[in-house]
């Protein structure tokens, strides 16, 4: 089949990250003996910085093209400027689609509010399949930015998107979720929905690639070359995106309150984001030596780094849509005990299988008081690392991208 996927965001090769989603939902494609075309954005969600501004083919394997659509840029992951590239690049997807051969198969990311109906029209009229891909809950999430007292009518106000959303659902031959929580919000939306057209895939990781770059020379950024750990002192990494949907205040308070306390545990924070000048300057204004910022570390150096660590931390505001972050596999493949704010799967997880703390959003005494318990019961953490690092198997990415391909296959079979 000739397979288009329609994910604007996303780590390309030379970027210094790992493959992401539809880099890997690409590979499992190729490997079953289908041809994709991967439709990535030129503007690059994670570094705010242009790829291209123009069209550009990048042809990683004789089956599998990158094509960076021309785009519009924003700085901010909630706005006005944002809501335009997504449709700007829908728009120009739809201008180019006849100039190339038609898909039996497009798979488009979800959420897709602000660039869906472009998609949906190039469907029917080349009367292809349509998957959709869950990551993330729009409009659920703009909760976020609601004023405290209009919270509770978030459903109400954002009713258009909301209905927007179910009619594109509607719409769908199968359907993919990141954790089974997102699946229990696919029911909700279309209840009758074929079972056997759905499949929950969770981000994953390359395992073993992944241990064998823990294992390699060690490659650390300057922050850390100085930093000697000493006897005793446990690190907790904050590996993630620095923006507001994160729980940062808490972990810039609990900085402090570990200082105060004596609890041997110094905090690394990697990523970029809005927030990035405010973490840096919070931390050298307050002078804390529990927290450090590490800067934004690739894939490879990230790896090196979980080896010197003893806990990940997963951190989120109580307003958060995610249950199933991708840290938290690249955690497991370092055999990390998790401490996580989230509700959801990955609470689930950490509770079931005994890898790891769940402390309360937007509490740092709450926070707190879970790193003291990892760093003051030595054999507690030890067991909670090996069942971390027990679970990594269960989320490699070849485990979880192989259901990709066998859905698509069972979607096309069952579709006239």
């Amino acid at each position: 089949m000739n397979i288009w996927l329609i994910y604007p965001y996303g780590n390309i090769p030379g970027e210094g990250k790992r493959p992401d989603r539809p880099h890997m939902v690409a590979d499992a494609l190729v490997a079953a003996g289908h041809k994709v075309t991967w439709w990535a954005s030129c503007f690059d969600h994670g570094s705010k910085k242009f790829r291209s501004r123009v069209w550009k083919d990048i042809n990683v394997s004789d089956d599998f093209t990158i094509r960076l659509v021309p785009t519009t840029g924003y700085k901010r992951h909630i706005s006005y400027k944002r809501i335009a590239h997504e449709k700007i690049y829908s728009k120009q997807i739809y201008a180019y689609a006849n100039k190339v051969i038609s898909p039996d198969l497009i798979i488009l990311s979800e959420p897709a509010l602000f660039r869906g109906k472009p998609i949906i029209k190039l469907v029917e009229e080349k009367n292809c399949l349509l998957m959709l891909d869950m990551l993330d809950k729009w409009p659920e999430l703009f909760n976020i930015i609601l004023p405290k007292p209009f919270k509770p009518f978030g459903k109400l106000l954002f009713k258009p998107w909301y209905d927007a959303r179910r009619k594109l659902f509607q719409k769908a031959h199968g359907i993919i979720t990141v954790s089974n929580s997102y699946m229990d919000v696919v029911q909700g939306i279309i209840p009758k929905f074929p079972v056997e057209n759905s499949e929950i895939v969770y981000f994953g990781t390359d395992v073993v690639k992944q241990r064998a770059e823990m294992k390699a020379s060690p490659i650390l950024p300057s922050p850390l070359q100085n930093i000697i750990k000493e006897k005793g002192e446990l690190w907790a990494i904050y590996a993630s995106t620095l923006g507001s949907n994160y729980d940062l205040d808490t972990l810039l308070d609990a900085a402090k309150l570990l200082k105060d306390r004596e609890v041997n545990v110094k905090i690394l924070i990697a990523g970029i984001g809005p927030l990035q000048d405010y973490v840096v300057s919070f931390i050298n204004e307050n002078k804390l030596t529990q927290a450090v910022y590490i800067g934004n570390p690739s894939s490879e150096m990230l790896s090196s780094i979980f080896s010197y660590c003893d806990i990940g931390l997963s951190m989120y505001t109580k307003d958060s849509s995610v249950t199933m972050p991708v840290k938290a596999f690249h955690y497991f493949a370092a055999g990390l005990p998790i401490i996580n704010s989230l509700v959801g799967d990955l609470s689930s997880l950490l509770l079931s299988y005994n890898a790891g703390l769940n402390y309360e959003a937007e509490d740092s005494e709450s926070l707190v008081n879970a790193l003291h318990l990892l760093a003051s019961d030595q054999k507690k953490r030890e067991i909670m690392a090996k069942n971390s690092y027990d679970l990594a198997s269960d989320f490699d990415t070849k485990i979880q991208y192989e259901k990709v391909a066998e859905l698509v296959e069972r979607v096309a079979r069952k579709t006239p």
